[in-house]
């Protein structure tokens, strides 16, 4: 079973603001996972926002989803500081408001909670996640485990081959955009080829096939297109040219009532 990457989402309703942006994302991926990783995955969905004086405070129950505002202050330089400090900053409030949701319901553990936020800290923000493992079904000594590295302008999406619990072979899959958008449906379903090829196939748009014997990965594409459109858009480090391309492409390639709908931008 593949790990969940969408349990937390910080937000913002200030200026200035620490959440609500690309630069938040490998946070969020990184408190999803850790919530898991220590027993605090409770609830289905927790989002967090950073409010000013305008708004009250309140914790929004509802079924499983919490709904957290939070007022902290907004620092006029936010974009200018460090990584680090931005990162510290948003792990600074998400363990405020957890801690408040653990005391108002009893139902995460504070403990766990500083566990959680020491490791982020102690880690200096850097994780390798495994997210799902694919043994071989011929060889159960043979598997393939992908890993997921949170950055901040990237999230990175490794293969890692292991025969008789010894690595094999390792392969960067894909460094997309940080955000979860995509993770499930490109990564989910892997599966063995005889012992020497691992595919990803998602959604008959492409595959990612893995070459185990020359340790390297080629991508199938599978559309009319010159280059596989949302394979291409969560791309980190493409040029405008290239995503004003692939955006182009995969509005073209929806039903014309979808690509309405998207397109639309109301006055």
């Amino acid at each position: 079973m593949a790990i969940k990457t969408n349990i937390f989402r910080l937000g913002s309703l200030v200026p200035h603001g620490v959440g609500d942006n690309p630069d938040s994302q490998m946070i969020d991926l990184i408190y999803s996972i850790l919530l898991q990783e220590f027993g605090q995955d409770i609830y289905s969905h927790i989002r967090v926002q950073q409010i000013g004086n305008d708004l009250d405070e309140l914790i929004i129950k509802e079924k499983n989803n919490v709904h957290i505002n939070i007022r902290y202050p907004a620092f006029k330089d936010f974009e200018t500081k460090s990584e680090k400090e931005r990162n510290s900053i948003r792990v600074d409030i998400i363990h405020k408001a957890l801690v408040r949701l653990a005391e108002k319901f009893k139902k995460l553990d504070i403990s766990k909670l500083e566990l959680i936020k020491d490791k982020i800290l102690a880690n200096e923000f850097a994780f390798n996640f495994l997210y799902k493992t694919y043994v071989n079904p011929k060889r159960s000594d043979l598997v393939a485990k992908l890993f997921i590295q949170p950055l901040v302008d990237r999230f990175n999406f490794s293969l890692l081959i292991e025969e008789a619990n010894k690595e094999k072979c390792k392969i960067l899959l894909y460094s997309g955009i940080p955000s979860s958008y995509y993770i499930q449906s490109f990564f989910l379903n892997g599966k063995w080829r005889g012992q020497n090829e691992f595919l990803f196939k998602p959604k008959r748009e492409f595959e990612i096939k893995a070459i185990v014997d020359k340790c390297l990965c080629e991508v199938i594409n599978l559309t009319e297109y010159e280059k596989p459109p949302l394979f291409e858009m969560m791309k980190a480090d493409i040029s405008k040219i290239d995503i004003d391309k692939a955006h182009a492409d995969w509005v073209h390639s929806m039903p014309p009532a979808i690509a309405a709908i998207v397109t639309h931008n109301p006055n």
